[in-house]
Formats: structure tokens, sequence, C-alpha cells
């Protein structure tokens, strides 16, 4: 690695790097003087309770009753529960443990890695715990230069009022960015969240490049960033829903801010250094670090109290 390199991720990830406020830290006292990152001891105090009104992340729970029907040649010789759906697609139920958004990023984002370039079909459908429908499509169409194109189709929400479908066709640079993609995107439709983070999440990704990527890489990017995106959902409710220059945040939800702020950290502790010049070149990975920021020196009066 050269210098330049090393030394601009070690000042990039100081330069992002978080107190983490949860409730659930409220007795953890971070040391002084050390690295740099958190120069003083903070404990978050214990009055700081999430705002009934605003929902914390859903990364880590069940999000309904699904099921998914994808292409048998994804799908690694020994996975558990898979049935046959007709030829060449094979079908998975995807019920408690396995409806949570954490795991389904993980599973879809490593299908789309053993696919490994070959063409491939993806549906996940069902209900939320609310009802709500949720139904996001795949077709993954290897082009020239390794690139994959990902027609992308959810029609998740349909008959709830304002809801529209969403059709797009996103040209992945290589398979494992097309892999994070489907893991990614695959999670946060059926978590519901918002056209917003997902245009940040095609972006984001897309913007990788031919990054070389591992693997292991690849999977836990994704599952740092889903966790980021969904954790930050709603934030900007929290703060009337806007975050910028000058704003208050009377309902700020402190356990919402600490997940999106630890999967962001994640994200820039774990990447290798091309993977990080390559996002903080991006404007909506700028945008995200900074949103966080703001919110995080919102707060900081409060935790001084």
């Amino acid at each position: 690695m050269n210098q330049p390199v090393a030394s601009f991720k070690r000042v990039f990830a100081l330069g992002i790097s978080f107190v983490l406020v949860s409730s659930n830290l409220a007795n953890a006292n971070t040391p002084r003087g050390t690295s740099g990152i958190n120069t003083g001891s903070e404990v978050a105090p214990r009055n700081l309770t999430p705002h009934p009104g605003i929902p914390t992340s859903l990364y880590n729970e069940v999000i309904g009753e699904l099921r998914a029907v994808l292409s048998e040649r994804a799908v690694p010789p020994n996975e558990p529960n898979v049935q046959p759906e007709r030829s060449g697609f094979v079908r998975l139920d995807l019920k408690r443990a396995d409806s949570v958004p954490s795991n389904i990023v993980t599973r879809f984002t490593s299908y789309v890695l053993y696919l490994n370039a070959q063409p491939g079909q993806f549906d996940v459908f069902g209900s939320d715990l609310t009802g709500i429908s949720r139904d996001v499509k795949f077709a993954l169409i290897p082009k020239l230069n390794r690139q994959i194109e990902i027609r992308f189709i959810s029609t998740s929400g349909a008959g709830k009022p304002g809801s529209q479908p969403s059709t797009q066709t996103i040209i992945a640079p290589n398979a494992k960015v097309a892999a994070a993609l489907v893991g990614v995107l695959t999670a946060l439709d059926v978590s519901g969240a918002s056209p917003t983070s997902v245009k940040a999440a095609i972006a984001m990704l897309t913007s990788l490049g031919d990054v070389k990527l591992s693997n292991p890489e690849v999977i836990g990017l994704a599952q740092s960033l889903t966790e980021t995106l969904i954790a930050s959902e709603g934030l900007a409710a929290g703060c009337g829903g806007r975050v910028g220059s000058s704003f208050t945040c009377p309902n700020l939800n402190v356990n919402q801010l600490s997940a999106a702020i630890r999967a962001y950290n994640q994200i820039v502790e774990k990447s290798n250094d091309p993977i990080l010049i390559s996002l903080s070149n991006n404007a909506e990975f700028q945008a995200l670090g900074a949103n966080l920021r703001l919110l995080k020196a919102e707060i900081a009066p409060k935790i001084a109290q």
C-alpha cells in the first residue's frame, strides 16, 4: 500500500468517526486520549429514550411472511429449506428469522455471488407485519466488459395510498457489485425503505466501479450499508422533516441514530482503501456522513447535561 493512500484512509476514518450514544451504552465510557476519535469520556444519559412515534431500525427485526422464487443455479447445493418451483427455479419460505433484513441482505448477496455472472432471476414477495404487500423482482443479464444489467421492479405497497410501482435498469460494473445491489435493494424494499434510500444505495454501490472486492468484503459492505440506510430512515422526522445548518430535533430517536452511526463507522473501518476512496467521492455517501455528523452535533449538548 503506498503512503499517500494509507494517509488518506487514516485522515478520512478520523474525520467521519462518531461517538455512539445509544441508551444501550449508557454506562460505557470511552477512554480519554485514545486514537484521536473520542477525546473524552462520553456517557449517554438515561433520559434520552426513543420517541414512540418514530420507528427504530428494522435491520434486525422480523419483517413478515415472505416467499422467494429464484433461479436454481443461484442456490448452493446444500442450502436448507429449498423447494422445487418450476423448471429452473426454486422457492424459499422467508418466515421469522429468515425474514429479518440482516439475514435477507446476506442471503441474496451470497446467492448472486454464487451465480457468478450467469443470468438469473429473483422475486421476493409476501406481506409485512402490518399487512402491506411486498414484491420486488430482479433480472440479471450479463453484458460485455463484465458488466451486469439489473432490471429492478418493485410493486411493494400496492394498494397503499401514494404507492407507485418502481421500474429501473441498473448497470453494475461487475458481478460483485451486482451481488451487493441485489442484497441491499431486496432488504431495503421488504423493510419499506424510501425511494431516497434506494437511490442512494444504487449510487454508492455503482460508484465502486471495478474496485477489487473479495466475497467477504462484498457481504460486509452490503450488510453495513443496509443497516446504515435502514437506521437512517425517519431520522429527519425527529427534526421537523429536515436536517440542515439550522434545525432542532425535539423527537430525535437516539437509538436509531446510534445504529446508523455504528453501521456507518463499520463501512469506514472495514473497507479497504480503494473502496473508501471511491465512496468518499460519491455525493450520496458524503451527504449521509454529513447528516449523521449534524445529528450527532444536535444531541451533543443534551449528552453534556
